[in-house]
């Protein structure tokens, strides 16, 4: 993180950054697993991703947490 973002965020907490760093490498292994021929459909994919970002919702600080959590709500209704 950069000492502007910094400033202008805040230091994310350690539990925040862990939560974070294990979404992400979520991410990068189920998105590895899919480019290598999983049988895993794009959308299902999509899906599984976006509700697992719930995760983040308790550590991200507003407006984030409250964005998060209205993506996923948005996805488990089928992206109404």
């Amino acid at each position: 993180m950069t000492a502007s973002t910094a400033a202008a965020v805040g230091t994310p907490s350690s539990r925040l950054q862990l939560v974070a760093g294990g979404f992400v490498a979520l991410v990068e292994n189920v998105t590895a697993a899919w480019l290598g021929g999983s049988d895993l459909a794009r959308d299902e994919l999509q899906r599984l991703l976006l509700a697992s970002a719930v995760v983040l919702v308790p550590e991200l600080p507003e407006p984030a947490s409250s964005a998060v959590a209205a993506i996923a709500r948005a996805n488990a209704r089928g992206g109404d």
